[in-house]
């Protein structure tokens, strides 16, 4: 990222990695956002393999940007659709962001965090600098970090694994690695943590897959060791991505707006894999790790989350496969359906094939 020479340093902002998927993603994207904003914002940028360092000149200057900044990416939570009963256009959250809405003012979504306000939101930001460059005592739970005091509690909306409920949070006490109460520390969470943890639920790198017939969304974060990684390959994918689907944003086909209705979990990860590898035949980098966030469409939101682990010999014969012309995902488990032998009804058994459909996919890149 290009530095700007004639910044003068006032105070300090940085972001290490930490090996937590969900922060980590939403890091990489706000060095987007700041890299797409470069020439507004007073601040000097660098990003390194395991930090973002962010040296501001004039601290309010560079909140405000900021803010317009996030301002200008808030359509990526929601999606356009049609109102039942007038059939005018309204706005719908999209269904696994775990963000609390009030109700739409003239069919427009009223999201309860602030940060997604359009009247709120450089205020906010604000807030949320002004406290994250500060020196404190207090000790962030989920990094680690001393900080000055939180912006928030702990809670879904940043940090979707939290739960309210004691038993399924995970943010506990422990002694010489035994849990030993239910003390909670909902309270120890830095603002850094929130803006990063907030941000993710509208990068355009975030891979999704809804399915409203068993009430679960799943999110796909990418995991790597290197921040500059990181960086390369989800900038080298989103041209595949539709930012502005509801259900599925893996696109058909690069400038369409269709995309793919994968039948699950390890079939989406093929299918993207295909085309990322059709897009960028010499990548050099790109994620064999990957957490997947299992997200109830119900109003409890106990997330669990698969981590996948792909070999190099599975990804190569995907690899090779393509270079031969032939798509497994495309040519092979997609054209494949299971009939119904009733004489009444659909002729094509759908569950029963997207069930097959999807167990193919995982056995693939199971090895």
């Amino acid at each position: 990222m290009p530095r700007s020479e004639s910044v003068s340093v006032g105070k300090t902002l940085t972001f290490p990695l930490n090996n937590n998927p969900w922060l980590d993603n939403g890091l990489e994207y706000l060095i987007k956002l700041l890299k797409e904003n470069q020439e507004y914002l007073d601040a000097d940028v660098y990003a390194s393999d395991s930090v973002l360092t962010i040296s501001v000149g004039d601290i309010d200057e560079f909140s405000r940007q900021l803010g317009v900044a996030i301002k200008n990416i808030r359509h990526n939570l929601v999606a356009w659709g049609k109102d039942d009963k007038t059939g005018e256009k309204k706005e719908i959250k999209k269904d696994f962001i775990i963000i609390q809405e009030n109700k739409k003012v003239g069919g427009i979504v009223a999201f309860k965090e602030d940060i997604y306000s359009q009247d709120k939101v450089i205020e906010t930001v604000k807030k949320i600098v002004d406290l994250a460059v500060r020196d404190g005592n207090e000790t962030c739970i989920i990094c680690g970090e001393r900080f000055y005091k939180p912006y928030k509690k702990l809670q879904q909306a940043s940090y979707p694994l939290v739960t309210k409920i004691k038993s399924l949070s995970g943010v506990r006490s422990y002694k010489d690695g035994e849990r030993y109460s239910f003390k909670e520390y909902f309270e120890n969470f830095c603002p850094r943590c929130y803006l990063l943890g907030i941000l993710v639920w509208a990068d355009t790198g975030l891979i999704y897959r809804t399915f409203l017939e068993t009430g679960k969304a799943l999110i796909f974060l990418p995991k790597m060791n290197s921040l500059g990684e990181l960086i390369e390959f989800k900038e080298s994918y989103r041209a595949l991505l539709n930012s502005s689907a509801r259900y599925s944003n893996i696109r058909v086909q690069i400038g369409r707006d269709e995309v793919e209705s994968t039948p699950g979990e390890y079939s989406t990860l093929l299918c993207f894999y295909e085309k990322f590898f059709r897009k960028t035949r010499k990548a050099s980098k790109y994620a064999t790790e990957w957490v997947v966030l299992h997200i109830p469409l119900g109003q409890v939101k106990n997330v669990k989350y698969d981590d996948i682990y792909l070999k190099s010999d599975t990804i190569n014969v995907l690899k090779e496969v393509l270079q031969e012309g032939i798509s497994f995902y495309g040519d092979v488990l997609r054209e494949t359906y299971f009939f119904n032998d009733k004489p009444t009804g659909a002729p094509v058994d759908w569950e029963t094939t997207r069930e097959i459909q999807e167990k193919l996919a995982e056995y693939f890149l199971k090895d």
